[in-house]
């Protein structure tokens, strides 16, 4: 028997014994995912810069839940709670005034109603860096009405709850005596097993021209096919499950992870490379198009992806999206360590209590505060929030230790040296990452799927923050668009999402 065999009888010999170690306590609805090491990142044709370099990772075993939350099981929660999803709550002006600039005027009272993102196809081809044609604030929209106040989800029990932003995720997996999963974490079960994939199948995106995953068809955003079946969310374990037993790890819905969004996070991972033990992400959010905004990073694309705007239906494809925001196609799954079994769902006795419907909070302030910026109704921040990764300069905090080479520069850090900020694409191309490519350098985009990009092939068409990023809110900003989150390096090969 050669070494090549012997290593491979030996991780199988590995992943039965930890398997049959926790059979007998498996958390229900969840698949044990085994101690690993991947390679995180994509630096593949079409891939993005936030997700370069490739770094290796390692994460210890744990559980995740084999499909999405659903629509079903987010009731239970909220009949044994009480709770009250962001996208239902008010805002609170007095909280919410206290993260705009002095003087700021009230918005109308119709701005500050319960709603949420609600996608809207168009009625014909659009400029895909126009957002605000597909997006739109809307008044009652929530997770019980999806798509607003007229829309329900009677007989989409199976379906992935969406509508909810991450503090309501995290609300949820509490409750079930659960977390939600990290970035590393997420990729490495997304994989399945498979090592430099594309896609959480393999490298085909249709093998024998069968659909792996629900995605956009036909022409976004305005006619979709539905040669997949379906035109919005599909129930989960639709599609083949991965390597692992997971369902639905591209396409259908985003999931919210736990870790802060950054655009250079891969960059700073490679400057470090202790970070790489079960890394949780950074202690900071900073994306330079949105610097005075928190994000969360989301993760496996949606219904709504499509190749020719984005393919983020990709395990290392990745966006930012505000905490506060719920969109119809953010959903999210839970995860469990492996050493906390005991805390898996099964009763009551493991579910975390949460009190009544919660307080009115400043619910859907990003989306809300950057539409009326845009509508000219609301003045931009002059100095960060706190704790903002940004100084009183208008220039991005560099947390590493002094004297240590920065990610963007390559030059070492005296004390708390700076970056500016500056578009992505103008920046001098960081250590390890690939020159851009497509619109942001004048050079014709490499074909994906065996199709010619047919995107916006500039850096405007960017799509990684949440609600923030759209405005045409009601009355207040119609048909104002807002550049959302990644950097100008997104679009260059295919726009990072709305999708």
């Amino acid at each position: 028997m050669n070494t090549t065999m012997k290593a491979a009888l030996c991780t199988t010999l590995a992943l039965a014994f930890t398997f049959a170690a926790h059979a007998a306590d498996k958390p229900a609805g969840m698949v044990l995912i085994p101690r690993g090491e991947f390679q995180m990142g994509c630096a593949l044709p079409g891939s993005k810069l936030n997700e370069q370099p490739v770094v290796k990772a390692k994460v210890d075993a744990f559980w995740m839940d084999a499909h999405d939350v659903t629509n079903a099981e987010f009731r239970k929660f909220v009949e044994a709670t009480g709770y009250k999803t962001t996208a239902e709550r008010p805002v609170d002006w007095e909280e919410f005034k206290k993260q705009l600039e002095p003087g700021t005027p009230k918005p109308a009272d119709e701005m500050l109603q319960p709603g949420s993102m609600a996608f809207q196809p168009t009625e014909g081809p659009v400029d895909l860096k126009e957002m605000s044609g597909w997006w739109t604030w809307t008044i009652g929209a929530n997770w019980q009405h999806p798509a607003g106040p007229k829309s329900n989800i009677a007989g989409l029990d199976e379906h992935p709850v969406v509508q909810v932003s991450w503090d309501d995720a995290v609300a949820y997996a509490k409750w079930a005596g659960k977390r939600l999963p990290t970035e590393a974490e997420w990729e490495f079960a997304a994989r399945g097993g498979l090592e430099g994939k594309r896609f959480a199948w393999g490298d085909e995106f249709k093998p024998g021209g069968k659909f792996m995953a629900n995605t956009w068809t036909g022409e976004f955003p305005y006619k979709n096919t539905k040669e997949d079946g379906y035109e919005r969310t599909s129930p989960v374990k639709t599609f083949p499950p991965n390597g692992y037993g997971l369902y639905d790890m591209g396409g259908n819905v985003w999931n919210w992870v736990s870790d802060w969004y950054r655009v250079d996070t891969h960059a700073r991972m490679k400057m470090e490379p202790s970070c790489c033990q079960n890394p949780q992400g950074p202690k900071t959010s900073y994306s330079p198009a949105h610097p005075h905004q928190s994000e969360r990073v989301t993760k496996g694309g949606s219904f709504l992806c499509h190749v020719n705007y984005c393919e983020s239906y990709r395990p290392a494809a990745r966006r930012g999206t505000p905490p506060d925001t719920g969109m119809s196609h953010i959903g999210f799954r839970c995860a469990l360590s492996a050493a906390e079994k005991s805390a898996a769902p099964g009763g009551p006795e493991n579910k975390t209590k949460i009190s009544g419907p919660q307080k009115a909070a400043p619910a859907k302030s990003n989306a809300i505060k950057f539409s009326l910026q845009l509508a000219g109704k609301m003045p931009q921040r002059s100095e960060p929030r706190s704790g903002s990764p940004m100084n009183s300069r208008g220039f991005a905090r560099n947390e590493r230790t002094p004297g240590s080479p920065d990610p963007i520069t390559s030059q070492p850090r005296r004390g708390c040296p700076i970056v500016p900020i500056v578009p992505w694409s103008d920046r001098a191309t960081p250590p390890g990452l690939k020159p851009l490519r497509g619109g942001d350098r004048g050079l014709k985009p490499p074909a994906i799927h065996g199709e010619p990009f047919r995107g916006s092939g500039t850096s405007s068409a960017l799509t990684d923050g949440g609600a923030a990023k759209i405005a045409n809110l009601r009355g207040i900003a119609a048909k104002s668009s807002y550049r959302s989150s990644v950097i100008s390096d997104q679009s260059s090969v295919i726009s990072t999402q709305e999708s």
